[in-house]
């Protein structure tokens, strides 16, 4: 869950409802449209869309949004287990490779 308030990220224990970690991010007020596999959460913010590990809340990557890019318009989603990154023009499909 993130805190528009202390600008964080947590991890919660859905069983006990206990916060399990906190990871600071500047931009977290902006965050939304986050999707997750169980073993990472994907979300999108002002900048781009960012990764970040479940279990222990560790950033893993992130990538900007294009230049001239409305960040309010963009939106991160899962659809039939691919990642889906749209904007009122378009859409761009992430899908894992396999080896």
């Amino acid at each position: 869950m993130r805190s528009s308030e202390t600008r964080t990220f947590s991890g919660i224990d859905i069983a006990s409802g206990k916060t399990t970690w906190t990871t600071p991010w500047q931009d977290a007020y902006w965050a939304r449209s986050g999707v997750t596999d169980g073993e990472h959460y994907v979300f999108g913010d002002y900048t781009g869309m960012h990764a970040l590990r479940a279990s222990d809340g560790q950033m893993m990557w992130s990538v900007l949004w294009p230049e001239g890019v409305d960040p309010r318009e963009m939106s991160v989603s899962s659809n039939a287990g691919v990642l889906v990154v749209s904007d009122r023009v378009g859409s761009t499909i992430w899908a894992p490779i396999t080896m």
